[in-house]
């Protein structure tokens, strides 16, 4: 029996050792006829958002992305206005991809009650191998049209004031299976301010990141250094955000904490009035729905 026993765990190995120095001859064939292989690097982020700002992410060519955005008040507004839970600003967009290095969308927000065009296009993809690229970049721009009146009347027929855009360079690296990181330098640009003493045009620098969690959950967060332009009207405050994303095959679920009521980056980059550390947060929840025009 023992002798039996000895006889079929010799075959066994031999066979193990056999098909592994097979494989290592046929990676070396390969290698040999195709030369040195490059991967690309998938899933820096989730979505093609962080949480407020788009990510380096696109969707694959003849993708869409239906998006609904919502935040709700400040929290420290008190049980009246049931912390915050009667206030809310909604954005819904959808998005396409025509290719796979280019998206545009649509979308309408309460906040400054606006209409909102974008479009994003990837630049370089981080990969690994024969040919390495340590970032993925994108740029990205959107242009949001302000319908809400204005308080004086003879601005009503100025059609250009009415134009805000935010253009920004985004630069990412996925740093092993877990951390992911964003740079996100921009510019915004409104046509009509407010005040004499506000400017039109807005630098910032924005930096996101994304932990995985689990495979489908993660940790993201978002940090806006914005130009200063308070008014004797308004006091602004650079955006922060933190909070959860979690993905299906075909849903982004997100559900955070901000200082920021605005969604468009135009608003959320320009309009942000609240002091996180002073106690002004809102809860936001973003819901991606993805499919596909073809197989």
């Amino acid at each position: 029996m023992k002798i039996k026993l000895i006889f079929i765990l010799t075959i066994f190995f031999t066979g193990t050792l056999i098909v592994k120095a097979q494989e290592d001859d046929l990676e070396s064939l390969l290698e040999e006829d195709m030369g040195p292989v490059t991967e690309k690097v998938l899933g820096t982020f989730l979505s093609t958002y962080v949480l407020n700002n788009h990510s380096v992410e696109l969707l694959n060519k003849n993708g869409i992305n239906f998006r609904i955005s919502h935040k709700f008040g400040f929290l420290n507004t008190g049980s009246d206005n049931f912390y915050g839970f009667d206030n809310s600003s909604v954005f819904t967009g959808i998005e396409y991809a025509p290719a796979d290095w280019i998206n545009v969308g649509i979308g309408r927000g309460t906040f400054r009650e606006s209409f909102n065009t974008m479009v994003k296009i990837k630049l370089l993809e981080q990969q690994t191998g024969a040919k390495e690229i340590p970032v993925s970049i994108a740029v990205y721009s959107e242009l949001d049209y302000r319908t809400k009146k204005y308080v004086i009347e003879d601005l009503q027929n100025d059609k250009s004031g009415r134009i805000e855009y935010t253009s920004q360079l985004l630069i990412a690296r996925k740093f092993g299976k877990k951390l992911s990181a964003q740079l996100m330098p921009g510019y915004t640009h409104r046509n009509l301010v407010e005040t004499r003493e506000d400017i039109n045009g807005i630098a910032s620098v924005g930096v996101g990141a994304s932990y995985s969690l689990l495979k489908r959950l993660r940790l993201n967060a978002e940090y806006y250094w914005v130009q200063e332009h308070d008014t004797p009207a308004a006091e602004y405050f650079s955006p922060l955000s933190a909070g959860i994303c979690y993905q299906t095959s075909r849903h982004a679920f997100e559900l955070f904490a901000t200082n920021s009521t605005g969604i468009t980056s135009n608003n959320h980059i320009a309009y942000t009035t609240g002091d996180f550390f002073g106690g002004d947060v809102c809860i936001g929840f973003n819901i991606s729905i993805v499919f596909s025009v073809k197989r």
